[in-house]
């Protein structure tokens, strides 16, 4: 999720805690669930294309990424290729 969003997140939270209710992340995301339901089929739609689309997986694991040369703390490549 974009970091915007859970920014938002944390917004709605304070909202709901400034009217006395503190709620959790998973509570506010099923009351959007539950929001989404009620609504029309445009506006559902709508709704749904107002918000990018995200490329899907979690981005890699920085150790996985191809070692840099002068980088200081990466293993040559022939120092993995001995073991």
């Amino acid at each position: 999720m974009p970091k915007a969003e859970y920014q938002m997140i944390h917004l709605l939270k304070q909202r709901a805690a400034a009217k006395g209710h503190k709620v959790k992340k998973s509570e506010l995301l099923r009351a959007g669930v539950m929001a989404l339901a009620d609504m029309s089929d445009a506006r559902l739609l709508a709704a749904i294309k107002a918000i990018p689309v995200l490329k899907t997986g979690r981005p890699r694991n920085p150790s996985s990424y191809p070692a840099v040369a002068g980088s200081g703390n990466a293993e040559s490549a022939a120092t993995k290729a001995a073991r």
